[in-house]
């Protein structure tokens, strides 16, 4: 199963992302890269390597996927407060495990500047279960 609509799913619906982000139909949460023209703040999401939760007498029952999650704004602070809601949506366990999904977050990447958009970026690391 794609990460990808449960990435959107709980983003798109946490207040405090929404808050910051915009929610649906307009929500600033996107897969791969910021379109072009999308104004900040936004979340992107990718997925840096995943695997099924193998099992020797059957098909894998899950798979496991470590998701990359950058917080963008035109503020160190707004991309700061951005981050810290995302990281809140994924550390609420009762809401995932009502979805199916298992979730941890394992790292903190480094910040980013982008000088051309003047986009201040603020990054963590999510490993994330999904039943099949």
């Amino acid at each position: 199963m794609s990460i990808g609509p449960n990435v959107f799913g709980i983003l798109s619906t946490n207040a405090a992302v929404i808050a910051i982000a915009g929610g649906p139909p307009t929500a600033g949460i996107f897969p791969g890269v910021l379109p072009q023209g999308r104004t900040a703040p936004a979340v992107v999401y990718n997925v840096i390597t995943g695997m099924p939760e193998n099992v020797m007498d059957a098909p894998a029952v899950a798979d496991h996927e470590i998701v990359q999650l950058d917080a963008w704004a035109l503020d160190y602070n707004t991309a700061t407060a951005l981050r810290e809601a995302v990281r809140a949506a994924f550390e609420d366990q009762p809401v995932l495990i009502a979805r199916g999904i298992g979730a941890k977050i394992i790292a903190f990447y480094p910040d980013a500047y982008e000088p051309d958009t003047k986009r201040y970026s603020r990054s963590i690391g999510l490993s994330m279960w999904t039943g099949r």
